[in-house]
């Protein structure tokens, strides 16, 4: 539903859409197809068994919507990032799918401008990726930057005249820190954090206050307390 209603301003446009005959006779269904025909979106009933056939889930719940990917590469889009102003997350080495997920949702919820999927990172269309952003992806800005160096790719943000933050434990408290009106955050790797290669081109090492007894945050969460800190500061 989220994909259909973001359809016509989004980056992934639903081409179509796959649902079992079963859901279509209840109201979120009818609801649905409403919409799509409104957008003369074309559905396709298929049986449940199909359904089976062709998504990962052992479960699948019963509809499926086919979406374009952006046609400019990643590699083109990421000249437009350099352009933006406000926080954009960067995430490096940051393999759990749920984590990566989560911290593209935030982003988007917390209002920041984009995502740079960093080398190391679980990749953006991983279902598990995907389902963890619970729709947020549709409505923010999000490269796949895997494939290149990631301290060359933050090089390229500092040249733009962005001030490049790190989370670190060590860091300095989040909230004593003035907010640039273009900043890289990046959050790292949940055992390791941020690799050495960018720590060393950083301006500022960033940390939470939490309780001694706690060693740390899940990156997920840690990474989301600091977009809510940052949004807040620069409002």
């Amino acid at each position: 539903m989220e994909a259909l209603l973001a359809s016509d301003d989004s980056s992934y446009p639903v081409g179509e859409i796959l649902i079992d005959p079963i859901l279509l006779k209840k109201p979120y269904g009818s609801e649905l197809q409403k919409l799509a025909e409104k957008k003369h979106i074309p559905i396709m009933q298929i049986k449940r068994y199909q359904f089976e056939q062709i998504s990962i889930e052992q479960t699948p719940q019963g509809i499926l919507a086919v979406c374009d990917i952006p046609q400019r590469s990643n590699d083109e889009r990421l000249g437009d990032f350099l352009t933006y102003k406000g926080t954009i997350l960067y995430l490096d080495n940051v393999q759990d799918p749920g984590n990566c997920g989560t911290l593209i949702r935030s982003t988007a919820a917390f209002g920041a401008t984009g995502v740079v999927i960093g080398e190391g990172t679980a990749k953006l269309f991983n279902p598990k990726v995907i389902r963890a952003t619970a729709g947020a992806f549709l409505h923010i800005p999000i490269i796949d930057l895997g494939h290149r160096e990631s301290a060359d790719i933050i090089k390229k943000f500092i040249h733009s005249n962005f001030e490049v933050l790190v989370s670190s434990a060590d860091g300095v408290l989040v909230d004593k820190v003035p907010i640039a009106g273009r900043t890289l955050l990046v959050i790292g790797n949940e055992g390791n954090g941020v690799r050495k290669s960018i720590v060393d081109i950083a301006h500022r090492k960033i940390s939470i206050p939490i309780a001694q007894n706690i060693e740390s945050l899940n990156a997920a969460v840690a990474g989301s307390v600091i977009l809510y800190i940052l949004q807040s500061k620069s409002k």
